[in-house]
């Protein structure tokens, strides 16, 4: 699927193009969300870095590539210092777009307590 993004651009373009454009300039990654769908409530739960490395390690994926640019050995040692440096949360909300005003709510809750 496509998604337009409409993030404002250094050269002041909004991006409202409805193509989606995105920031061309560094930010910085403020926490990471990882995505739980299920039950009939909406919360974040942040999590300890040690949880957090196995689940960055769960949900990555290189491929030969990847591998290639990043090496297979150094992985795990730059997911540590991900885990280390960012915050993981895991976002949990059931099933439905009725649900994704909570859901923005939740994450910005989650992101004042950083």
């Amino acid at each position: 699927r496509r998604v337009p993004v409409g993030h404002e651009r250094s050269d002041g373009n909004d991006g409202n193009d409805g193509l989606g454009t995105f920031v061309d300039h560094k930010l910085e990654l403020k926490a990471l969300f990882l995505p739980n769908r299920q039950g009939t409530t909406v919360s974040t739960t942040r999590l300890a870095p040690r949880q957090a490395l196995i689940e960055l390690v769960r949900h990555s994926f290189l491929g030969n590539l990847g591998e290639s640019v990043v090496g297979i050995d150094r992985r795990f040692e730059r997911l540590a210092a991900i885990a280390e440096a960012v915050p993981l949360f895991r976002l949990t909300y059931p099933n439905g777009l009725e649900h994704l005003p909570r859901v923005r709510e939740e994450v910005r809750k989650a992101l004042k307590t950083l």
